[in-house]
């Protein structure tokens, strides 16, 4: 009989990041089309984001309110998840309000010219995230990191594992 053994390796635990960036895949439909449902892991809801292609200070495909309102929210899916960071731009100066209900409600201005980059300093996973902007939509949001909140991680091998070494048994005959 033949018994293989293998060496034990650690293994490296690490959170993996997601970045929702509009341009691979691009959402359905033509450009400002609403965003409807989920998208990439996240939950837009039924006709309050549409999608634009490259628009002011963005070089890239990004979403904005679908209607001029205010404020939009928008859904993980699965959730809780951490809001890490977003990059926004706009046609008019504005105030930019997040919340999630979970961490702490986060102010910033935001003006013309140019994508700005919102780290959100958030630690803890959250269901549904606010977006209020004072212009409306004027806004727009493009590259939204977030990570899994809790312990959902995928795991990485540390080291390699030497390949397993036969050990050979030998048995006694029984008569």
């Amino acid at each position: 009989m033949v018994l293989l053994v293998a060496i034990a390796c650690p293994v490296a635990l690490e959170a993996q990041t997601t970045v929702v960036t509009f341009d691979n895949p691009v959402p359905p439909g033509s450009a400002d089309s609403y965003v409807n449902g989920v998208f990439q892991g996240i939950n837009f809801g039924t006709s309050q984001w549409r999608w634009s292609p490259p628009w002011g200070a963005d070089t890239t495909n990004s979403i904005y309110f679908g209607t001029n309102s205010t404020t939009r929210s928008f859904t993980f899916s699965p959730a809780p998840k951490l809001l890490s960071s977003l990059r926004v731009y706009t046609t008019s100066n504005g105030t930019l309000t997040l919340s999630d209900g979970v961490n702490p409600t986060l102010t910033r201005s935001v003006t013309t010219g140019s994508m700005q980059l919102i780290n959100t300093g958030w630690t803890l996973g959250s269901t549904t995230v606010a977006v209020t902007f004072t212009s409306g939509w004027s806004l727009g949001i493009d590259d939204i990191t977030q990570a899994p909140s809790g312990r959902r991680i995928r795991r990485r091998r540390a080291c390699r594992s030497p390949p397993p070494r036969p050990v050979r048994i030998s048995r006694a005959s029984s008569a």
